[in-house]
């Protein structure tokens, strides 16, 4: 009786197999599979529709007036993203987002600050439709 199970245990094992192979054909043979794809690669999901936007610099306007001329809606969010292009830069670029952070919070707003490397140094203020990242936290 013992040998009648092991010579069936194959069967587990193909069945298995064929549903993998079932789940990843399906997967790839929908038609909008390469498209939602290019969508990931590209779509930053931390970040929404900008609704206002404040770029820093001496002919732009004061942070905090455009914070007190800036209507808010319901779920925006803000957020203040420093580039730089050199590590030297780094420093100051953080430390200007800072300041930015602090008048922000000063004005009754929790702000989401990003500093990242890339192209150009500038800093960008954002009023957006979004939810910050939970991380892991929605996985308690």
């Amino acid at each position: 009786m013992l040998s009648v199970q092991t010579d069936r245990a194959w069967l587990v094992a193909l069945a298995d197999m064929s549903l993998l192979l079932f789940i990843l054909t399906a997967a790839a043979l929908r038609p909008d599979a390469g498209e939602a794809l290019a969508e990931r690669e590209y779509a930053d999901p931390a970040f929404g529709a900008a609704a206002e936007i404040f770029v820093d610099g001496p002919a732009g306007p004061d942070f905090a007036d455009w914070l007190e001329a800036t209507e808010r809606g319901d779920g925006q969010h803000l957020t203040i993203t420093a580039s730089y292009a050199a590590l030297a830069e780094r420093e100051a670029m953080q430390r200007r987002s800072e300041e930015l952070a602090t008048a922000a919070i000063a004005a009754g707003y929790a702000p989401r600050v990003v500093v990242q490397q890339a192209g150009s140094a500038q800093i960008v203020a954002v009023f957006a439709h979004d939810a910050p990242p939970g991380l892991a936290q929605q996985l308690l």
